[in-house]
């Protein structure tokens, strides 16, 4: 289990700390600290939980985390999880949980979606106007919701993309490319319509663990932020749909092609095939069998019947 931790000084900002004297001066309610937890199992995190004293219900929860979108406010504690967007494009969306106390919050992931050092430097950036774990939970919430928000811009970018080439060259355009953009799509739906559902949770939520007082700029920014994400999302749904609809259709195209070319070959060689299997049957009584002048003759007219058939099909746009 890795651990890193962050007192909460003016600004605000995030100072690295030992995490035993973060939670030591936590108790004293010295300052307010911000601790993230990671690679963590559940027998240890059970184990490290048990100095936080909480009721056997917030316990049961925290230690449930990776299930689903929640927000449970208990007693002694505010729970708040939400689904995210995996680390690297490719990967499963995740899930953070955030542990609220008064003057402590405690960031859970299993798989670490976030660099702590980082998102610390990233927070003097906000310009948050309070000094509190609230201000610090909002701040880890806008950044979730500005990392969907690149993502969905980045898809919007690739779909467009897609969208150019399916126009100007439908042929180089693969199904798997429009698979993987339908698949990464439909993760970042179901990822902002979790966090806009949580999000609205929180807002709504009363508890002593939050004030908002002092980030309700921020916290405006957050709701609006997240339902914009949300239905830009809905909008590419549309797109990508339209895409595979698109390559079905020139798919269909090219197949209706061939099929046309072999039409026209059966329809040429129909009649070329009646002459011969006539011919073919040998019959004492054809006398035209006899002649010199038949073979050449008949090659003569197989031609002319194939060239008239070949004109007709093409002066009528089967070709095109």
């Amino acid at each position: 289990m890795q651990i890193t931790a962050f007192e909460v000084i003016d600004g605000p900002r995030l100072k690295p700390c030992d995490a035993a004297s973060a939670l030591a001066n936590w108790r004293d309610r010295s300052s307010a600290y911000y601790i993230h937890v990671t690679d963590f199992e559940q027998e240890e995190l059970a184990e490290w939980m048990e100095q936080f004293k909480l009721s056997d219900f917030a316990k049961r929860r925290v230690l449930r985390i990776g299930q689903f979108t929640k927000v449970i406010a208990a007693k002694d504690a505010l729970i708040v999880e939400l689904r995210v967007l995996g680390k690297d494009w490719a990967d499963a969306p995740g899930q953070i949980a955030h542990l609220c106390l008064k003057n402590l919050l405690v960031s859970f992931e299993k798989v670490p979606t976030i660099d702590a050092e980082p998102f610390a430097k990233q927070v003097e950036k906000l310009y948050l106007a309070k000094d509190s774990t609230t201000a610090i939970l909002t701040a880890l919430l806008l950044m979730q919701v500005d990392r969907l928000s690149d993502e969905v811009h980045h898809a919007r970018s690739a779909i467009f993309g897609l969208d150019q080439r399916m126009d100007r060259d439908p042929a180089s355009v693969a199904i798997e490319e429009i698979l993987d953009i339908k698949d990464h799509h439909l993760k970042m739906l179901a990822v902002a319509e979790e966090q806009t559902a949580c999000i609205e949770s929180v807002n709504s939520v009363q508890s002593e663990m939050l004030d908002f007082d002092g980030v309700q700029g921020s916290r405006n920014l957050l709701i609006a932020g997240t339902h914009s994400t949300e239905r830009m999302a809905a909008r590419l749904e549309k797109r990508v749909a339209d895409l595979r609809e698109r390559y079905d259709t020139f798919q269909q195209e090219k197949t209706n092609r061939r099929l046309a070319v072999l039409t026209i070959l059966s329809a040429v060689f129909l009649p070329l095939s009646l002459i011969a299997g006539i011919w073919g049957m040998n019959f004492a009584g054809m006398w035209e069998l006899q002649q010199p002048w038949a073979y050449p003759a008949a090659l003569t007219l197989m031609i002319f019947i194939a060239i008239s058939m070949v004109w007709f099909f093409r002066s009528r746009g089967w070709f095109e």
